[in-house]
């Protein structure tokens, strides 16, 4: 019923990321994003499609009783026709009636999409339930009918566009083109962009606080993009290349993360509170509610560090269930165990997505019918350096194209656990300290998606 749009291959699309490794991400998200889509349902179209699904339905058994008594029934004109109508009128109804046992949790599906394709709005956070939201998402994954028809409407439309809406901007794409145009040796012109480079599209909102000590990597920094996108297609670019020799200020930037990482670890360690505020620890969590082996791993992470009161937080408005470990900070480490109700909850989240990743993930053994090595994404031998495996202290024996999924998802978590919080952090720096003041600073509309501009 639905499909990624062009818009959104495009927004959702890394640097340097090839045409299989975007569908094998957007694939992975396709189960859950269908579900939160599918989740908003409305209680008048629901009424009206059990009424007319009842009476479709019934004058379509009563046709086919008499048919089948008497056989001369099929032989009117146009029964055929009405049996067919009937039958798609009862499928469409049947589609706008929500599943009775439907558990409606739009956060944690949000969760799990943004952990595959990486990049979702900054003011979608902890909004997943509003219509707002939904239509907005709407333009990522549109209905297959309305990308049908776009697709043959687009002959006619594109030439209007092209002289009504790109002529008068015809000086603004050569400037674009002439001002992000490098010449690489042995490669020869590419986008500036598609170089990845954090000292001049970096954004010091996806960066660890203490990398804003390097002068190098900051100063320079003349064009940073928004949404993170030259900071995760770079973490991704060093998980599906492992051999490629990172430059200087990546290199440094790809440690500084992991080495922050493990430090708020420690911290929680330590201070054994509510860490609602911890980046790595919320993320986590939000890591372990994907799948049941994701859940595995990152309880085999807390319980590395001994890391037991972890606070989640919990809104009544925009989540109805939740579904991540609970840990609580006794002398003894003893666990509260999930109830059975929670339990049924991950199991029926993460059952589906579970199975796909098995049937990605297979080890490469000849003769194999679930072996899809062309939708798999970087080599199949895997990555051996890799965040999981500077947090937990040890390498994780899971499968080694897995562990590069799994660590993705993980940095595409931490990373916009990092953005909210150096926003909050700059945000109160910038409102003045005066009992009159009650304006609320709020997130700046992108007018390019992921360029960010002089004035925003």
């Amino acid at each position: 019923m639905r499909t990624w749009s062009n818009y959104g291959r495009l927004y959702l699309r890394h640097f340097n990321e090839l045409d299989h490794e975007l569908d094998a991400r957007l694939n992975r998200a396709y189960e859950y994003a269908n579900r939160y889509l599918s989740s908003f349902s409305s209680p008048l179209i629901a009424v009206f499609a059990k009424n007319i699904l009842f009476l479709s339905g019934g004058l379509l058994v009563l046709i086919l009783a008499l048919g089948i008594y008497e056989e001369f029934v099929f032989q009117v004109e146009h029964v055929l026709t009405l049996i067919t109508v009937l039958s798609a009128v009862g499928i469409i109804c049947r589609n706008l009636i929500p599943d009775e046992n439907l558990v409606w949790c739009p956060e944690q599906l949000m969760t799990a999409i943004l952990a595959h394709i990486h990049y979702l709005p900054f003011h979608w956070k902890n909004n997943a339930h509003t219509i707002k939201v939904r239509k907005e998402f709407e333009t990522l994954f549109q209905l297959k009918a309305i990308y049908l028809l776009n697709e043959i409407c687009s002959p006619l439309i594109t030439p209007f566009i092209l002289i009504f809406v790109l002529k008068p901007k015809a000086l603004e794409i050569v400037k674009f083109f002439k001002s992000f145009t490098v010449s690489v040796k042995g490669v020869g012109n590419v986008c500036s962009f598609a170089q990845m480079d954090i000292r001049k599209h970096g954004n010091p909102d996806w960066q660890p606080c203490n990398l804003d000590a390097n002068a190098e990597n900051i100063n320079e920094i003349m064009h940073p993009l928004s949404n993170g996108k030259t900071e995760l297609s770079l973490l991704r670019f060093t998980l599906t290349n492992p051999e490629w020799p990172l430059p200087s200020a990546a290199k440094y930037f790809v440690k500084s993360i992991r080495a922050n990482a493990l430090q708020e670890l420690i911290k929680a360690k330590e201070t054994c509170t509510n860490n609602n505020s911890n980046p790595i620890t919320r993320s986590l969590l939000s890591f372990g509610t994907i799948a049941n082996e994701y859940s595995s791993i990152a309880n085999s992470v807390l319980d590395a560090h001994n890391v037991h009161e972890i606070g989640l937080r919990k809104s009544t408005h925009s989540t109805i269930c939740s579904k991540a470990p609970k840990y609580s900070c006794y002398k003894n480490n003893e666990e509260i165990q999930e109830s059975d109700f929670e339990q049924m909850l991950q199991q029926n989240l993460s059952d589906l997505t579970q199975e796909r990743i098995e049937n990605i993930s297979i080890s490469a053994v000849p003769g194999m019918k679930k072996m899809r090595v062309y939708k798999t994404e970087g080599r199949l031998e895997g990555p051996s350096d890799t965040l999981l495996n500077s947090i937990h202290g040890k390498n994780l024996h899971i499968n080694s194209v897995n562990i590069m999924i799994a660590d993705m998802c993980l940095s595409a978590l931490y990373l916009h656990e990092l953005n909210k919080r150096n926003k909050s952090a700059n945000n109160q720096e910038l409102i003045p300290f005066s009992s009159s003041s009650a304006s609320v600073l709020r997130e700046p509309v992108e007018k390019t998606p992921l360029l960010r501009s002089k004035h925003s």
